[in-house]
């Protein structure tokens, strides 16, 4: 398993740098610029969506993402947050109308699977594809 971290501030201005980081700490375990290419957009998004609301919610100082990769598996996590953590069973729905509370349905939707606890934080995971062109798969 290779496991790569990076921190920021928590704060507004550095969540941009977060994402830059961590499309840098993909693209190095991902030498292949096609594969890389098929998660990058995914990977952003939701180390955005998991970031702000671990800025938002939480009460650190520092943000740290860390990607951990095995076999085809990427687990992104951040740490930050309190100890009030996400669960699926206490999402709620927005209101159409809403201009926030839908980063949990996206990395619901992007991610092969995602959770949080008190030691990883909010992670989620991204299968890298067999090959270009191919959806990723389940991890087992």
């Amino acid at each position: 398993m290779q496991r790569s971290s990076v921190s920021r501030p928590a704060e507004n201005a550095q969540i941009s740098e977060l994402r830059s980081a961590g499309a840098d700490l993909l693209k190095a375990c991902l030498p292949d610029p096609r594969v890389y290419d098929a998660v990058e957009s995914d990977a952003k998004l939701l180390i955005t969506e998991v970031a702000t609301n671990a800025l938002v919610h939480g009460e650190a100082r520092v943000l740290t993402l860390t990607l951990a990769t095995s076999g085809r598996a990427m687990r992104f996590s951040i740490t930050g947050q309190t100890s009030d953590l996400p669960a699926r069973q206490r999402r709620h729905y927005p209101q159409p109308t809403a201009e926030s509370g839908r980063g949990l349905f996206l990395v619901d939707s992007l991610a092969t699977a995602w959770g949080a606890d008190l030691h990883l934080g909010v992670w989620f995971v991204l299968t890298i594809p067999d090959a270009v062109g191919e959806p990723p798969t389940l991890a087992s």
